[in-house]
C-alpha cells in the first residue's frame, strides 16, 4: 500500500503491517461519504514534515484537510485526509475521506443554486411547467433531453404475484406481472 500526499507530492512512512479499512456510508445520511477507519503513521521526522508538524502545540496554524492519494494494487482512491492526533513520541492518527467525502467536504458550505445558477430549461420557470416538459420527454423529439421508464425488479408486492416494478412512468408507479 502507497498513500501519496499530493500537496508535497511525496509518499508517507507507513508501518510494514499497515491496513486501511474503508467505511462505505450513503452520502445522503453522512456529509463525508466514505471515510476510512483511522490508521497510525509513524511520527518520523519525514511524515511530521509532509503535515507540517501537527505535534507541535505552539502551531498558530489550524489543522487543514490535505489532498491524497491511496495505492494498493488495482485500487486508486484520491481523497482528503484529516490529522486526527500527532505525538512527537509516538503515532499521528489519520482518517482519510474518499470519493464522495471529498466532493461534500469541498462543497458544504455552497448552496446547490449557487452550482447551477446559469444552468435552466428555456421556458421552464414552475414546477408544473417542469413536470409538463419531463412528460413531452417521453415522445423521444427532443434532441438534447429523454425521459423514459425502468424495469425494476421489486419484492414488494410478491403476495399479489408482482415482482417488477415500472418507475418514470409519469409520476406514477405501474406494476408488471
Amino acid at each position: 500500500m502507497k498513500i501519496t500526499n499530493l500537496n508535497k507530492g511525496e509518499a508517507y512512512q507507513l508501518y510494514p503491517s499497515a491496513q486501511l479499512s474503508i467505511e462505505r456510508t450513503n452520502p445522503f445520511f453522512n456529509e463525508y461519504g466514505e471515510v476510512s477507519v483511522p490508521i497510525d503513521l509513524p511520527c518520523s521526522e519525514h511524515n511530521l514534515r509532509l503535515l507540517d508538524y501537527p505535534h507541535l502545540l505552539g502551531s498558530n496554524k489550524k489543522q487543514q484537510m490535505l489532498d491524497a492519494v491511496i495505492q494498493d494494487g488495482q485500487y486508486y482512491a484520491q481523497c482528503r485526509q484529516c490529522v486526527l492526533s500527532a505525538t512527537a513520541k509516538g503515532n499521528i492518527s489519520t482518517a482519510f475521506y474518499v470519493n464522495d467525502g471529498s466532493f461534500y467536504s469541498r462543497l458544504k458550505d455552497i448552496r446547490l443554486k449557487d452550482v447551477f445558477k446559469d444552468e435552466y430549461v428555456p421556458g421552464v420557470n414552475t414546477v408544473a411547467q417542469g413536470i409538463d416538459f419531463c412528460r413531452k420527454l417521453r415522445k423521444g423529439e427532443d434532441p438534447h433531453f429523454a425521459n423514459f421508464p425502468i424495469l425494476v425488479d421489486d419484492d414488494s408486492g410478491l403476495e399479489g404475484g408482482y415482482s417488477h416494478k415500472v418507475i418514470n412512468a409519469f409520476g406514477g408507479k405501474a406494476t408488471l406481472i
